[in-house]
């Protein structure tokens, strides 16, 4: 039980914290975001081959294959494609490809989407969750790739750290009986169980396990590192899995 590992007596009052007060959340919930599914011709103009970037941060060539990835040769960018459950292209993002990156985001959406409408990874891993009876789920698409490369052909994305609504109904709706949330390490006690708590009760109220990675003694992740429990390979990740995985109780 993580209370009983943390010291906690009490989630009533837990809330989640937001950035600057919360102005960005204000923000998003007045402005509807709609979804827009886009012609895979898109795609055409990147090249259909892997790359040593990712390679090299443990996700494999088969992989990579399997999740689309593409590379967009003008602008030096690692193409990464969103898809929804029926395979629609819903979104891409990109990811540059060289160190120095001045002033630029290491990651730039390419055709903008509400990330908090979808779980990057639950068309191309849809199967494989349903034969496992299990999902993990992390923050970022590299998340997804990485355990993908270790085995774990299980594992969907939020694309942040806080879970929305629309996350929340499709998660619950997964036909698992158990969830484990893996957020980045940075991320507090009270915004990983409140996280947690979003995906109880509902239309879809069941029985299933909530379980959270949280390596609260940095035994894997570096305190301050920012850091994905998928990070440090595959045996470090079954580390956290076994050792730094606890049960939410109700």
């Amino acid at each position: 039980n993580i209370m009983k590992i943390l010291n906690l007596k009490n989630l009533d009052d837990i809330s989640s914290p937001y950035i600057f007060n919360g102005i960005y959340k204000r923000h998003q919930c007045k402005k509807k975001k709609d979804n827009k599914i886009y012609s895979k011709e898109i795609l055409d103009k990147y090249c259909n081959y892997p790359n040593i970037r990712f390679l090299q941060d443990n996700i494999s060539l088969q992989t990579q294959f399997k999740f689309d990835i593409r590379y967009d040769t003008l602008n030096n960018r690692i193409i990464v494609p969103w898809y929804d459950k029926k395979g629609n292209l819903v979104g891409i993002t990109g990811r540059y490809n060289f160190n120095d990156l001045g002033n630029n985001p290491k990651w730039k959406a390419i055709e903008n989407f509400p990330k908090g409408n979808f779980l990057y990874g639950i068309y191309e891993n849809q199967k494989e969750i349903e034969k496992s009876d299990y999902v993990i789920i992390g923050e970022s698409e590299k998340f997804v790739m990485q355990l993908d490369s270790y085995g774990y052909h299980n594992a969907l994305a939020l694309g942040n750290c806080t879970i929305t609504d629309t996350q929340a109904r499709i998660i619950k709706s997964l036909p698992v009986n158990k969830i484990i949330l893996a957020l980045d390490e940075g991320v507090n006690i009270e915004h990983l169980l409140a996280q947690c708590n979003k995906l109880k009760g509902g239309i879809f109220n069941n029985s299933k396990e909530i379980y959270c990675i949280f390596d609260n003694n940095n035994e894997i992740i570096p305190k301050g590192s920012k850091g994905s429990p998928s990070d440090y390979g595959k045996e470090n990740f079954e580390i956290l899995l076994n050792k730094h995985c606890f049960r939410k109780e109700k």
